[in-house]
């Protein structure tokens, strides 16, 4: 049933075997009307596990949990029924995210050109020559060769369905939108006009013409036309208020300069011209000669001469005469006319829900799937710029170049996310490979760590770092939808390229360039080194050392330095590669030595204790000696380059320099050339002892005596053997970061 009480129906409810999982078939009923279900034919057995899932809710195992783990095994034997095993659905929460690229655009193969939508409203040239496309996934430009995506989840574009978009003579933006009108002055800049911020009496907008920046035309599909001052007037005018005889979709709007007047194109009601300065309107209908009160597009050439596109072809109304009807027979690839550009008075090209069609000073060459490379001939939107015709569908966007045409349509790629929940150590997953924006379902209370991948690209959490320990936190309420989107911005993987040369200038023939970043003890790429020539790919953005090793030779970080605190960091950028790295191998090289003491957490000496010296960084060296009665200890014949030092004090786990007994939290010892270090001192921090404790169980749960339990925190500590509770205690236990526990008896599997 479900939390509300009501039954379920039609749900599938499998079995399980808990000492047999994902077997190749499970039994499984299915509930009726009443929610109710009964699985028979079961075998006797002791470890039946039952559970329910659906979409939205979250997975509910007997007795009520929501983790397999810790589902309690049901025995059924002697051919008994079980009754009473009841489940619940409750309705989890929603965890709502979007992910893109960098440039705004959906994640795609990483390499390969992408847009943002293959349903292209609206095609408009900005006076810089930009190009600007209404897409119902938001509003891609291209300007350049840089192509970029704004929507919602990067902007405050008030909704990502654009239908219309304008430009005024000052290259302001304005789109229309299902949700509100978006005002954009500088790229990635948009902002909002709603209901719920403005004046504006609608948010669900069809079309809109910029005048100028202080004189915008709205319209809805109510038939709703609204006059805007750029600021906080907007002065709305109803189909009755026009004119008309009943509410229409207004599908269009256009200017004509020569007049003064807005041309409304409405999908039933012909075309309503507004006069700006006299506010006055007056309708031109099929009663006027329009072929069809469906009017889809209008385009004005000079002097006032206006291309009006309807469901039945073209009419040009020319005031010095005479008007003209365009429509197949005329030579139109189709009757439905989508969009008109005009180039020049003898210069135009049309879009239709049949192909495109090229009006050259009165003759017309069209353009259909049939007779050319074009993708698809449902046209919705077409533009001329300096030549090239690019024309958007139903299913992407072509472009006509030089006769011949390239189709590009929008491209998926899965962007998974992972989920983690470390207070309850719940796990969830989900993605999305057609959308920007996805929900994850059925999620319990808690807060949980974000993790988007994509192939091809780095993995991220939120909020757009690199590892775990840094990410933050998402609440997720069960039963509610997160109040915000969360929003992943998928960073394309940078490189770093140069060279390796000797101190004379040689080009090194061989060897390897690892690369660290700053903070971090293990390499994250590497390269070989060919011909003086090194190159690596798939670095996040950020810094990084370079080191080059070979062996016999001691390891140089960049530019030439043996130690890393004179190592210089290189900066990698998202999707770029940093060039002109040069490492320089000194002319020789003597090794030297590295001295210190070892010291209880009080500072007495720690005496006769293992030392230990490993080469890190690409440093290839291992050594050993013992420290004196006074904790005095000396490596000598150290190689140039940067080592880990350590001691093993009775006890204790191993102790790194300076004080850690973190094998990975250590200060790293630079040696140059027949340097001495001294001062290398290690001491045992202070710290308050702990303990581990628990329970050895067999497969049944039943407690285990008898049982030999040890841990190994850098050593083994002695082992404890289990009474008849199965209970271990080992107590007075330093920190160590990777306590490790093992259990083992007779007969039995460790």
């Amino acid at each position: 049933m479900q939390s509300s009480g009501l039954p379920v129906t039609n749900q599938y409810i499998p079995i399980d075997y808990r000492n047999s999982p994902n077997i190749w078939w499970s039994p499984y009923s299915y509930t009726d009307l009443m929610g109710n279900y009964q699985i028979g034919g079961l075998p006797d057995r002791d470890d039946y596990i039952i559970g329910v899932a659906a979409t939205g809710y979250i997975s509910d195992y007997y007795p009520g949990v929501i983790d397999y783990d810790d589902a309690e095994p049901l025995a059924i034997t002697g051919g008994m029924d079980l009754t009473g095993i009841d489940l619940e659905l409750i309705e989890g929460g929603v965890l709502r995210a979007a992910a893109y690229l960098e440039s705004g655009l959906p994640v795609v193969q990483a390499g390969n050109p992408q847009i943002l939508g293959n349903v292209f409203n609206r095609i408009a040239k900005d006076g810089s020559g930009g190009l600007w496309f209404a897409t119902e996934e938001g509003v891609m430009s291209i300007i350049g060769s840089a192509t970029r995506g704004t929507h919602p989840y990067n902007s405050d574009l008030p909704g990502e369905i654009v239908r219309d978009l304008s430009i005024s003579p000052t290259d302001t933006k304005f789109y229309a939108t299902d949700k509100g009108v978006g005002r954009q002055t500088a790229m990635g800049s948009v902002e909002a006009f709603t209901t719920a911020n403005s004046n504006l009496p609608y948010n669900d907008c069809t079309a809109i013409q910029a005048v100028s920046d202080s004189s915008v035309f709205i319209a809805s599909p109510t038939g709703d036309f609204t006059v805007w001052n750029g600021s906080t007037t907007f002065t709305n005018h109803t189909y009755s208020d026009r004119g008309e005889p009943s509410a229409s979709d207004i599908q269009c709007l256009a200017y004509d300069s020569t007049d003064g007047e807005i041309l409304i194109g409405t999908e039933s009601n012909g075309m309503t011209i507004y006069n700006i300065g006299g506010g006055s309107f007056s309708r031109f209908t099929t009663a006027d000669g329009l072929p069809q009160n469906q009017v889809n597009a209008i385009a004005v050439t000079g002097p006032g001469v206006e291309w009006i596109g309807t469901s039945n072809g073209i009419y040009v109304r020319d005031p010095g005469g005479p008007d003209t009807t365009y429509q197949m027979a005329d030579g139109l690839p189709g009757d439905n006319v989508q969009d008109i550009h005009i180039v020049s008075a003898t210069q135009v090209w049309i879009a239709t829900t049949s192909g495109i069609a090229h009006y050259d000073d009165g003759s017309f060459t069209t353009y259909t799937t049939s007779n050319s490379g074009l993708a698809n001939n449902n046209c919705r939107s077409i533009l001329d710029c300096d030549g090239d015709i690019y024309i958007g569908s139903s299913n992407g966007l072509d472009i006509l170049s030089n006769g011949s045409f390239q189709h590009y349509s929008r491209q998926n790629w899965y962007v998974s996310a992972s989920l983690y929940d470390p207070s309850t150590d719940y796990f969830a997953s989900g993605g999305s490979s057609n959308s920007i924006d996805f929900d994850i379902q059925g999620l319990p209370t808690g807060n949980y760590r974000v993790q988007i991948s994509a192939s091809g690209y780095p993995s991220q959490y939120f909020d757009g770092v690199a590892n775990q320990e840094d990410a933050t936190l998402i609440p997720v309420q069960q039963g509610m939808e997160t109040a915000e989107r969360y929003a992943f911005i998928i960073e394309s993987y940078g490189g770093i390229e140069g060279t390796v040369e000797d101190s004379m200038g040689n080009p090194t023939t061989s060897g390897t360039v690892s690369f660290y970043q700053p903070g971090a003890n293990s390499q994250v790429a590497s390269a070989n080194v060919s011909g003086g020539v090194f190159q690596t790919t798939n670095l996040i953005e950020g810094g990084y050392y370079a080191v080059y090793t070979q062996s016999g030779l001691p390891s140089v970080f960049y530019p030439n330095a043996y130690d890393i605190a004179d190592a210089q960091i290189i900066q990698v950028t998202s999707g770029q590669t940093t060039s002109g790295i040069g490492i320089v191998l000194p002319a020789a090289s003597e090794n030297g030595t590295i001295s210190g003491r070892i010291l209880d957490s009080s500072g007495n000496p720690y005496p006769f204790v293992s030392m230990s010296l490993t080469g890190v960084f690409g440093t290839s060296q291992n050594g050993y000696t013992t420290a004196d009665k006074d904790g005095a200890y000396t490596f000598t014949n150290v190689t140039p380059g940067v080592h880990r030092i350590s001691g093993s004090p009775f006890g204790l786990p191993p102790l790194y320099y300076s004080s850690s007994f973190d094998q990975q939290n250590f200060d790293p010892v630079g040696v140059d050339s027949g340097e001495d270090v001294a001062g290398i001192d290690l001491q045992v921090p202070t710290y308050t002892a702990g303990s581990l404790f628990g329970i050895i169980v067999d497969g049944g749960g039943n407690p285990v005596s008898g049982a030999e339990v040890g841990i190994y925190g850098g050593f083994n500590y002695p082992a404890q053997t289990t009474g008849s509770d199965g209970l271990f205690s080992f107590q007075n236990l330093p920190p160590f970061p990777g306590y490790s526990v093992f259990g083992r008896k007779t007969n039995h599997i460790p």
